[in-house]
């Protein structure tokens, strides 16, 4: 396989409004998917994961 191809998060906005607000927060997703990335854009202090 040559090709990479970028993963796009499904139910992103669902997400943050089921998370949000929140000071911290555990993914144990934590990967390529950018819930993280859009979590932490959002104003989340701190995504462990």
């Amino acid at each position: 396989m040559t090709e990479q191809t970028a993963h796009v998060p499904v139910l992103l906005q669902p997400v943050l409004e089921a998370l949000l607000p929140a000071e911290r927060l555990i993914d144990d997703t934590l990967g390529a998917g950018g819930h993280s990335g859009a979590l932490l854009a959002a104003g989340v202090g701190a995504v462990l994961g």
